[in-house]
């Protein structure tokens, strides 16, 4: 079954009446607002062929709301831009003929703004020609000015440097003489370190020299001592030694008391049997 041709279901206008929805902000929100409840009022079914068909329907009259609100306000443009060139031409037939007016109105003070400017002109080229001969005479001046600057400038230079070379001269003949000067002083201090290192230099080996000597009479008396210690040691070992062999002798020839083992040791020691020791009456 097929729709009417002056209207579509989602729009609450005909057709033909579209173009006042165009005429205030809120009705372009009211229509807008109509389709969309209408458009959302309906539910999906996905279950048949037929329900998805509605769906796609449902799309489509949407689709046709769109291009009927759009042919509408393409309707209203082009009216809109036949009376706009309508009141253009005759706007254009207003200027020109009222743009003539002015310009013979105005004319007679044309004509004589067209002198003026003449007049005008012919003074600021008068103005300026004197405005040249001033700069150049200026400019004369000032040349002038500046060649006996730099004359006066050269003079000074010249004399500066006069003063900057004998300055210089004198500067070299002072450093020249604290040169000679300090090249005398390095050599007496150079002279005077010299001595002090030699001196520092005796000083050392006569007491290395002194440790030295020191150093080996200390190690010969250790070397004596302890040769006297080993040599003291040595009689003393060779001393007890010979003690206890004449002791063990006599204790295995005699069942001897200690006084008797005394007296026989004293009568060896007599006898001079005891090596290193000596009795003197």
């Amino acid at each position: 079954m097929s729709e009417p041709t002056t209207e579509i279901a989602l729009l609450p206008l005909a057709v033909s009446d579209l173009t006042t929805v165009y005429s205030t902000k809120a009705k372009i929100d009211e229509e807008l607002t109509a389709i969309e409840v209408k458009a959302r009022a309906f539910v999906p079914d996905l279950s048949t062929d037929t329900s998805r068909k509605q769906i796609a329907s449902m799309a489509h009259q949407v689709a046709r709301s769109k291009k009927a609100l759009e042919d509408a306000a393409m309707r209203l443009t082009d009216e809109w831009r036949m009376n706009t060139a309508a009141v253009n031409a005759e706007k254009k037939r207003v200027i020109e003929r009222l743009d003539a007016l002015k310009a013979e109105v105005r004319k007679p003070l044309t004509e004589w703004e067209v002198a003026e400017a003449s007049r005008v002109e012919a003074l600021e080229a008068r103005y300026e020609a004197l405005i040249r001969e001033a700069e150049e005479a200026r400019k004369a001046q000032e040349e002038q000015a500046r060649i006996a600057t730099e004359r006066a400038a050269q003079r000074e230079r010249e004399m500066a440097e006069r003063r900057a070379a004998e300055m210089k001269e004198a500067e070299e003949r002072a450093a020249e003489q604290a040169r000679q000067a300090a090249e005398r002083k390095a050599a007496e201090e150079l002279a005077a370190a010299r001595a002090e290192t030699e001196r520092v230099k005796r000083q050392a080996a006569e007491a290395e020299q002194r440790r030295t000597e020191e150093e080996a009479a200390e190690k010969a008396a250790l070397a004596a001592r302890l040769a006297d210690e080993a040599h003291r040691v040595s009689i003393q070992v060779e001393i007890q030694n010979a003690i206890s062999e004449l002791t063990e002798d006599i204790l295995e020839e005699e069942d001897a008391a200690p006084v008797e083992v005394a007296l026989l040791l004293t009568l060896a020691l007599m006898r001079g049997e005891i090596p290193h020791v000596e009795v003197r009456f």
